[in-house]
């Protein structure tokens, strides 16, 4: 399956007004539904929010930081909103169960229920749903 590329935005911490965007490549996530993105940035010192939206099954992330020209970052996201309202609970695990071995990869529900992206939806991704439920996105 390919691994589309997610956006970052640097925001002003009062105003929200985006500084910069960056996009960066998505990798598979871990056993436990993460994602680690590293963002280089030659942005200069600033204190200013960084935040992803919400992103096929990843949840949103905000995060306030002091950056420093040419600083560095690694981001990591929670993975298993399959039904896409930036929540992973009991909706995104029955959505999943539904679609464990389903034949069409190609429509959208099994696109968003294979959360560890190997093509198919099965026990792995159960598993990594099951990992964060109760995990909630920042908006």
């Amino acid at each position: 399956m390919e691994h589309s590329p997610i956006q970052v935005e640097f925001r002003d911490p009062w105003l929200g007004e985006v500084i910069e965007r960056y996009t960066l490549p998505m990798f598979a996530p871990d056993t436990e539904g993460r994602v680690s993105l590293p963002l280089y940035s030659t942005l200069p010192d600033t204190t200013c929010q960084l935040y992803i939206r919400p992103y096929r099954s990843w949840l949103g992330k905000r995060v306030s930081v002091d950056w420093e020209r040419g600083g560095s970052l690694l981001i990591v996201l929670r993975n298993g909103d399959v039904n896409g309202d930036n929540v992973v609970d009991a909706l995104d695990l029955a959505i999943a169960l539904e679609q464990i071995s389903a034949s069409d990869s190609a429509s959208e529900t099994v696109w968003s229920a294979d959360v560890n992206l190997d093509g198919v939806v099965d026990e792995s991704d159960l598993a990594i749903i099951a990992e964060n439920l109760g995990s909630e996105g920042d908006q």
